[in-house]
């Protein structure tokens, strides 16, 4: 989740910018309020999932206007922080929206719900090119192949979780070996990395 734009209108000064944003920010928290309210949405991964259910890359959600959403206005707008207080909610609220969606991608009950992140879209408004955040559930209702940004991204999922279940193997199998077999193991394995940084420097 990038802050920084892919591309920036030069017709479009930083004001009109800001006076965007806070006008979405006010008219999204207003609709995810009353999906809330309707849904009975408790928790904040479930807040998340339900707000974005259905929502497509045209209709621009940036990080920054779900964190004005989920978190508070304060945490979502200001397009550039100016003041240290400012800038310690910019960045608060980017952790607190990258740890949910982690959380969110890794829980079973969420299986069902796939958001995308860091997806380039013209803001309609301002004509800037940005990172928009959507649901990859709308696009698996149609009876077509997968998106290419799904495809990527559960490839990339795939990939993380195996890597860590062989690393959680290895490392369980090791700690049951005894003292004196892991030993000569280690050994070994300094050995073979010796010779092939020997050999890489040739």
């Amino acid at each position: 989740m990038s802050r920084k734009k892919v591309f920036k209108n030069p017709d479009v000064n930083d004001i009109q910018r800001e006076r965007v944003l806070k006008r979405r920010i006010l008219e999204e928290r207003a609709k995810a309020e009353e999906i809330w309210k309707w849904k009975e949405s408790k928790t904040k991964p479930q807040k998340l999932a339900d707000y974005l259910k259905g929502k497509k890359i045209a209709d621009h959600i940036t990080t920054r206007i779900m964190r004005g959403v989920l978190y508070g206005l304060k945490y979502g707008m200001s397009v550039y922080p100016k003041t240290p207080e400012e800038k310690y909610f910019d960045a608060r609220g980017l952790n607190l929206l990258r740890q949910l969606i982690s959380k969110i991608r890794r829980d079973p009950e969420f299986r069902w719900f796939s958001v995308a992140t860091e997806v380039p879209n013209e803001n309609p408004d301002t004509r800037d090119l940005e990172y928009v955040c959507y649901d990859f559930a709308a696009e698996q209702g149609r009876k077509t192949k997968k998106t290419k940004e799904l495809a990527i991204w559960e490839a990339n999922r795939q990939q993380i979780l195996d890597t860590m279940l062989e690393t959680k193997v290895e490392t369980v199998d090791r700690a049951l070996l005894p003292e004196l077999e892991r030993r000569r193991l280690e050994k070994e394995e300094n050995k073979r990395r010796k010779r092939r940084n020997g050999d890489g420097n040739n």
